[in-house]
């Protein structure tokens, strides 16, 4: 949730609203820059990967025994936000309004956005996905993946830890005297640091690859070999309800440089760095 700090003062309201949610509510606050909050929600929630985007203002004049003030929770509606009223005795002290009107956002939370803040902000998602792969010698290479992922949001930046497991179909490398099919399947670990919808993964894996090599003349040959790498991308996430749509681009560097001999001839190098995107959608596990 994103507070936004207005010309009301309302102190400690952050510190409020995230007691009587019982820490199930990551609160940032930012100050507003001015126009219509409400306009601008949406870019907000996309900013600091919320769901809810709150703020509060001074009502209409009342008599001087009471105060009036509006609170408006906006969502990924555009141009709209839910009101709510909080009419105090003037001489409320400050604190006991800042309680009152947390109550008043954590009952919006509670009655109609709790749910999709749980499921939005999911600790554990699984997503499947597909890979393309290409470099060197090799031509561009596909196939599935499986990924789980535990992400961690402290304010407005989110760290994540990926398992990842996936296969590449065979692609061929044709050279004058031989062909080359190679086919590989690997699993590989990686942490993630992210801010709204874009991220950077930083980590490591191993893949073994089986290639089946056949000469001009007939004759074939085979190898399997385990090839150990590091890995670099980045990428951005659209939501979609509870889902998310992801890319990402990276670059993988193998330790140990792959090449195919056929009658001591070079028939394939892929040498050691690869380029890789990546597409998937992610789901919120249970």
């Amino acid at each position: 949730m994103v507070l936004v700090e207005t010309d009301v003062p309302v102190p400690a309201l952050g510190a409020q609203v995230e007691l009587h949610s019982g820490g199930s509510v990551a609160v940032t606050r930012i100050t507003n820059a001015g126009g219509p909050l409400a306009a601008k929600a949406r870019t907000l929630l996309d900013a600091h990967d919320a769901t809810l985007v709150v703020w509060v203002e001074a009502g209409a004049t009342v008599p001087e025994a009471q105060r009036v003030y509006v609170v408006y929770v906006a969502g990924p509606w555009p141009d709209r936000a839910l009101i709510e009223l909080v009419r105090v005795d003037a001489a409320t002290p400050p604190n006991e309004l800042a309680r009152i009107v947390a109550l008043k956002i954590i009952g919006r939370l509670d009655t109609v956005l709790a749910p999709q803040t749980r499921r939005h902000d999911a600790a554990w998602r699984v997503a499947i996905g597909a890979d393309v792969v290409t470099g060197g010698d090799r031509a561009p290479a596909a196939g599935p993946s499986l990924s789980i992922e535990r992400r961690w949001r402290p304010r407005d930046l989110q760290f994540s830890a990926v398992v990842t497991a996936r296969t590449l179909l065979a692609s061929g490398i044709e050279a004058p005297r031989s062909t080359v099919s190679a086919n590989d399947a690997g699993l590989g670990v990686a942490g993630g640091l992210g801010r709204g919808r874009w991220f950077v993964r930083a980590g490591a894996s191993a893949t073994v690859m089986w290639a089946t090599a056949t000469s001009s003349d007939g004759r074939r040959g085979s190898a399997v070999v385990a090839i150990p790498a590091v890995e670099l991308g980045v990428g951005g996430r659209l939501h979609l309800a509870t889902a998310e749509v992801g890319l990402m681009l990276g670059v993988e560097h193998a330790l140990i440089r792959q090449r195919f001999l056929v009658d001591d001839m070079v028939a394939g190098d892929l040498g050691r760095a690869r380029v890789m995107a990546r597409v998937s959608i992610a789901l919120p596990m249970l």
